[in-house]
């Protein structure tokens, strides 16, 4: 439960900041249009408190016919950018802590894709 309010709340500031970018979660099931980023996160509560430690995914693609892949790499750092230094996101939950560990980049047949994980601490605000 607190993993999809946390990805509601990422979602919600990347819409914010990213304008005319298809915003969802792995599991949509709508139409989808690029540039679009999706949002995955599995989570475990840490032992006596609060606090979920996790995986944070995002995962962004852009038409390969729209952009080059030197474009594509400039919207995945401002991306990875603004992920880095989201902290608290509500009264109810708050990141403790994020860290990107990986970046894998690939080329479907008319896109370019970037999967960015991150290590994320986060919790009800102690």
């Amino acid at each position: 439960m607190i993993d999809l309010s946390l990805l509601q709340i990422i979602r919600d500031r990347i819409d914010q900041e990213f304008d005319g970018f298809y915003i969802g979660l792995q599991h949509d099931s709508e139409k989808i249009t690029l540039p679009a980023i999706f949002l995955d996160v599995t989570s475990e509560a840490v032992v006596g408190g609060p606090l979920y430690k996790g995986n944070l995914l995002v995962h962004v693609l852009t038409q390969a016919d729209d952009q080059t892949l030197q474009e594509h790499s400039e919207i995945v750092l401002g991306i990875n950018n603004f992920i880095k230094n989201l902290t608290i996101l509500s009264g109810d939950i708050q990141i403790f802590g994020i860290v990107p560990i990986q970046t894998n980049t690939s080329r479907g047949e008319r896109h370019f894709q970037t999967s960015l994980t991150f290590v994320i601490g986060f919790g009800s605000e102690c």
